[in-house]
C-alpha cells in the first residue's frame, strides 16, 4: 500500500506540474482558508479507510474485501438516494435489484455448498514449520 501511495503521489505531482495547476490550487487555498481543515480531514479519513481495506484483505481475503466494498458503496448510494429524496429510474432500480440478488446469491451459495477444502492441508507458514519440525524429529529418532 505504501508503494501504491508513493507512485500515486509522484504521478499526481507530475500531472500538477505539467498542467500548471499547482499555483492555482495554492491561491484557492489562500483565498478559502477553511479548505485546509477539509483537506487534512480527508487525508486522515482516507488513511484510516486504507487500513480497514488492508485489514480486511489480510484477515478475510480479496474476495471478501470486494464484497464488503461493493456492499458499502451500494448502501452509501442507497442512503444518499433516500436522504436527498432523489428519484430512481427503471435502470437504477434494476441495478439495485442486481446488487441485492448478487449478494443474496453469494450468501446462499456460501452457506449451502459443502466446503471442498475440508481435509486438504493448506500451505500456510504454520503447516510448513510443522512439517519441518516433524522431519527434524524423524531424523533425530
Amino acid at each position: 500500500m505504501f508503494s501504491t501511495n508513493v507512485w500515486a503521489t509522484l504521478i499526481l505531482f507530475v500531472a500538477m506540474v505539467v498542467t500548471n495547476e499547482g499555483p492555482e490550487a495554492i491561491e484557492f487555498a489562500e483565498r478559502h482558508s477553511g479548505v485546509w481543515w477539509k483537506i487534512i480531514s480527508f487525508c486522515l479519513v482516507s488513511a484510516v479507510g486504507q487500513n480497514f481495506i488492508f485489514a480486511s484483505i489480510s484477515c478475510f481475503g480479496s474476495l471478501s474485501c470486494s464484497i464488503i466494498t461493493t456492499t458499502r458503496k451500494f448502501f452509501t448510494i442507497l442512503f444518499s438516494v433516500i436522504w436527498f429524496n432523489h428519484p430512481l429510474t427503471f435502470w437504477q432500480i434494476f441495478g439495485v435489484a442486481l446488487v441485492f440478488t448478487g449478494l443474496g446469491w453469494d450468501i446462499y451459495v456460501k452457506y449451502t455448498t459443502p466446503d471442498q477444502t475440508k481435509g486438504i492441508k493448506k500451505n500456510t507458514e504454520e503447516n510448513v514449520n510443522e512439517e519441518k519440525n516433524n522431519s527434524v524429529q524423524k531424523k533425530l529418532d
